[in-house]
């Protein structure tokens, strides 16, 4: 966990990283390239409880036998957790009195559903954020739409996953509503006694690219009190009350979940996301601290998969400092379809594939 809480006295002169290498991982592909049970999410967080353990989230998920490649014999739910000891994923499923898989997380008031992002683990408790997230009647991939944003604290995380024990609370500071999208968690780094949260602002009439990232900051201790949350604002730390008309962009061009953490070789902190959110390129910006300045991007790997077909697309790219090294990342992705029935009929899409990328 010492990775985890970093200390920036003063900032690094280092020069930027440069990618030496992007290849994928395939002995972590394969724990995820399942047949019978969980096989296949997207989301993919991990947050790490220990030096052995970590817990990660996944957003819709398939349950059930695969057969022919295919997931015809499979059920989804919204989201599940994975646990990881070592190199060994379990995979512990919710399921009601008919033997019919749940979702693991609810929302506290009963409406839509669920989607984790990201999250943090400090003195014993396990902080998650929590989208809800409703249908809406547009057809295809994205006939959804988020409506807050919760703060679900588990106070026993080191227990049985099907026993733990939740608290949610809707975060204040966000805004969904036809003007613009605003909202806090899409990736969580700790440093020097601080949780740093990152969110994104979409304006409504946004272009391509237009989701910026925003930021909070909040004592570890005090991450449950959201009257101690602070914002960048004008160059400053603010109380929401002066920060909400002017939160401060720290970059532009981001994703709707993506990860910042620390490379302890070159000093600096990076971000790590699927350009504009659908991309082939998987792309990285660097800073000496959490509010930055931050780096222009810089292109980490391309997702071959989706090259050539327009059916398919690339999202959801993040870093993961548990499994990643020194001067090394390692990174996951998902590759999905317009076209549901070939999720459904591919296997090999719609779960977390893994790249390595090393810099010198």
């Amino acid at each position: 966990m010492t990775r985890l809480l970093i200390f920036f006295a003063c900032a690094s002169l280092a020069a930027e990283p440069v990618v030496e290498s992007a290849v994928p991982v395939a002995e972590w592909d394969a724990k995820f390239a399942r047949t019978e049970g969980w096989n296949g999410a997207d989301a993919a967080y991990s947050i790490p409880v220990s030096s052995t353990r970590a817990v990660w989230l996944f957003g819709d998920t398939w349950i059930g036998a695969v057969k022919q490649n295919k997931r015809s014999g499979s059920k989804m739910v919204n989201n599940t957790i994975g646990i990881q000891e070592g190199e060994k994923l379990t995979f512990p499923i919710r399921r009601d009195a008919a033997d019919r898989p749940l979702a693991h997380f609810i929302p506290a008031d009963g409406r839509g559903f669920l989607w984790p992002l990201d999250g943090t683990f400090y003195d014993g408790k396990l902080y998650l954020f929590l989208a809800q997230v409703e249908h809406t009647k547009e057809p295809g991939a994205f006939g959804f739409k988020q409506i807050a944003q919760w703060l679900g604290v588990v106070s026993n995380p080191a227990d049985d996953p099907l026993d733990w024990k939740l608290t949610q609370t809707k975060l204040p500071f966000c805004e969904f509503s036809e003007k613009r999208t605003r909202t806090f968690g899409s990736a969580v780094m700790q440093a020097d006694g601080f949780a740093y949260v990152y969110g994104i602002e979409e304006h409504a009439k946004a272009r391509l690219g237009g989701k910026s990232a925003v930021l909070a900051r909040v004592p570890l201790a005090k991450l449950a009190d959201l009257d101690s949350w602070v914002f960048r604002s004008e160059g400053a730390w603010k109380p929401w009350g002066d920060a909400a008309a002017k939160l401060e962009p720290v970059f532009g061009g981001t994703a709707s979940e993506f990860s910042v953490s620390f490379l302890p070789a070159f000093k600096k902190c990076v971000a790590v996301y699927t350009e504009f959110g659908l991309s082939e390129k998987i792309v990285a910006r660097f800073a000496d601290t959490p509010e930055g300045p931050w780096s222009a991007s810089t292109l980490l790997f391309k997702c071959p998969e989706v090259k050539g077909d327009k059916q398919l697309f690339a999202y959801a790219a993040k870093a993961h400092s548990h499994l990643s090294g020194e001067k090394d990342l390692v990174v996951t992705y998902c590759v999905n379809a317009f076209d549901w029935t070939r999720v459904i009929n591919d296997v090999r899409l719609y779960r977390p594939r893994f790249v390595k990328v090393s810099f010198r």
